[in-house]
């Protein structure tokens, strides 16, 4: 018998355990294609902004572009990598997450 309770709790718990995990980053959007344009605004005006070829949003009900804030962290590498795929014609895939109908990028990939 305290076997079984024993049993019974050990599988509620892992069960407690597997409801509560969450991924650690869930993105609203992930787009692929080539930078079409570019554009620069004030450092906390969605300040860098990336448009891709054949894409009309970015992320879920958010605009066809994504963004980077100066604040952002490691916001100078994600500028010179986006300059220099845009220069090259690379492929880029784009991570965002939608913040105020927005599409705030968080993570970029070159190829």
């Amino acid at each position: 018998m305290a076997r079984s309770i024993k049993r019974s709790v050990a599988l509620f718990a892992g069960a407690l355990m597997w409801i509560a995990v969450k991924p650690a980053v869930a993105w609203d959007g992930t787009v692929t294609g080539t930078i079409t344009s570019i554009q620069i605004a004030n450092a906390t005006n969605q300040a860098f902004r990336v448009f891709l070829s054949g894409i009309s949003t970015v992320c879920v009900n958010g605009a066809s572009w994504g963004y980077l804030n100066e604040a952002d962290s490691n916001y100078k590498t994600y500028v010179a990598g986006l300059l220099l795929a845009k220069a090259q014609g690379s492929t880029v895939t784009l991570y965002s997450t939608l913040e105020n109908g927005y599409c705030h990028i968080g993570y970029v990939s070159i190829n």
